[in-house]
């Protein structure tokens, strides 16, 4: 039986709270695969446009449901079935791109970080959130094979790390800084309540971001990247 990690909502609510403070009012921003909206509509809620697409028909029309009861003059989102592995848009069209968990997916990430540079205006930021490659991964992975907590459809590169990143756009013009969070394998998190799962892992996060080495081996990598101007 597959479960549900009891910190996604805590780990969303602090990843968005930090990206929403980065991205101004007048924002248009291109969430590149969607899916049912998980990662558009807390952009949505505050009043940021936003353009959303995903390989996913099924899913599309979840997130395209979804946004039918919540309606505002300004921030209406627009959500279409697309191919991430190129963006149908002009350079320079958007303020923000998202990521959100979808890179490590993906059969030609370097291509998919050109892009997202292209796509983005100058002074534009990328937000994403991926699979960290770590040397203790292999904790996770055989905890995986033990008990399995949900099942999962990688691409070829299915762990990030910060080198790889910096790879990928090296030459496109961006700036890139990463953190990474989540310490505590979600097996373990799993046997708490919601609530304590939340307190758990921003108490472990806290303290291991702080210390040398081991703040790097976080489950999880949050990218930031800045066009420059």
């Amino acid at each position: 039986m597959q479960h549900e990690f009891q910190n996604w909502t805590g780990v969303d609510t602090d990843t968005f709270d930090h990206w929403l403070s980065l991205v101004p009012p007048n924002a248009l921003v291109l969430d590149v695969g969607c899916a049912q909206g998980r990662s558009a509509f807390p952009f949505i809620h505050h009043g940021i446009r936003l353009i959303g697409f995903d390989i996913s028909d099924e899913l599309i029309r979840i997130a395209q449901k979804r946004s039918t009861s919540y309606m505002h003059p300004k921030t209406s989102p627009y959500f279409f079935v697309g191919d991430a592995s190129d963006f149908s848009f002009s350079d320079a069209s958007f303020d923000a791109v998202v990521l959100h968990g979808v890179l490590h997916h993906l059969s030609n990430p370097g291509h998919v970080c050109c892009e997202i540079a292209r796509v983005l205006k100058p002074g534009g930021i990328f937000f994403g959130f991926e699979n960290n490659k770590t040397p203790i991964r292999w904790i996770f992975d055989q905890l995986q094979q033990l008990m399995p907590q949900w099942h999962e459809e990688a691409g070829e590169e299915p762990l990030i790390s910060k080198d790889m990143l910096t790879r990928w756009f090296d030459g496109t013009g961006m700036s890139i800084t990463t953190r990474t969070r989540v310490f505590v394998p979600p097996h373990v998190v799993n046997l708490f309540s919601p609530g304590a799962a939340h307190h758990l892992l921003k108490t472990t996060d806290m303290i291991c971001m702080h210390i040398p080495i081991i703040r790097s081996w976080g489950g999880l990598i949050e990218i930031i990247g800045i066009k420059k101007a």
